[in-house]
């Protein structure tokens, strides 16, 4: 096996979402923050203010934006379920149309554009949705795994630096910067966000496999040694990755 093949091995693999039998639930996101709920209670409006008045209308008109959407999001799901692709897809673009931020509908048409080999306007919509919110580590994997497939890994890695996910959590997504920074040949960097993954998913082999060619990489050999014994004892290694993590074991031995 050879650098590249073992480099494109130790990569997150970022599944395309799958259609579902039955509609996902309504959005996390279309609830306020809780502080923003509770800064909101504790000043409850004069019936006589005309701002509270507007107040109330804009929450009103946002409450029945957000429904609206929802009743085209599950009108869309059972079309796709009925496999009425192509009208389903419209209902999903309907359902953004009146609440951009409802990122079931995103997500699910974005897996369709994906399944039709419709890159460009999955990626586009993956952009959409994180310019409305930035957090959305999910859409920032995805859109950066369709760059890795384009070969871009520095446009990437750009996505994931700007769309990070904390420290404490989410594994996946620092195991993929990792295999990205490796790409590059940028080793301490790819260290750290191994670092970070396996302190938080210790039994992943195939991350304590990128670990050990990166500190391999820079010359710690000690550290490679370590962290290769750990991948071999994880016991979860394809048969090859499992050959070529006994092969540096012996180079290093």
């Amino acid at each position: 096996m050879n650098v590249d093949m073992l480099r494109l091995a130790t990569e997150l693999t970022t599944p395309i979402p799958r259609r579902s039998s039955r509609a996902p639930p309504s959005r996390s996101g279309s609830r306020p923050p809780v502080g923003a709920a509770k800064a909101a209670a504790a000043q409850p409006a004069l019936a006589g203010d005309p701002a509270a008045a507007q107040g109330k209308i804009d929450r009103r008109s946002n409450t029945s934006s957000r429904n609206r959407a929802e009743s085209e999001f599950r009108r869309a799901v059972s079309l796709v379920n009925q496999g009425r692709i192509a009208e389903g897809m419209d209902g999903f673009r309907r359902a953004l149309e009146i609440d951009p931020g409802h990122e079931p509908a995103r997500q699910t048409l974005v897996a369709l554009l994906l399944e039709t080999k419709r890159v460009d306007e999955a990626a586009a919509s993956l952009q959409e949705g994180l310019a409305l919110n930035a957090r959305n580590t999910g859409f920032a994997m995805l859109l950066a795994r369709i760059m890795v497939e384009s070969k871009d890994i520095p446009t990437a890695l750009i996505v994931l630096q700007r769309h990070a996910a904390p420290a404490d959590r989410n594994p996946d997504f620092h195991a993929f910067a990792a295999a990205l920074y490796q790409r590059l040949d940028r080793h301490q960097e790819a260290i750290e966000q191994y670092q970070t993954a396996l302190g938080l998913a210790p039994s992943a082999g195939v991350w304590w496999l990128g670990l050990g060619i990166s500190f391999q990489a820079v010359e710690r050999r000690k550290d490679a040694l370590e962290a290769f014994t750990r991948a071999k004892s994880a016991g979860n290694l394809a048969p090859d990755l499992l050959a070529f993590v006994e092969q540096r074991l012996r180079q290093l031995q």
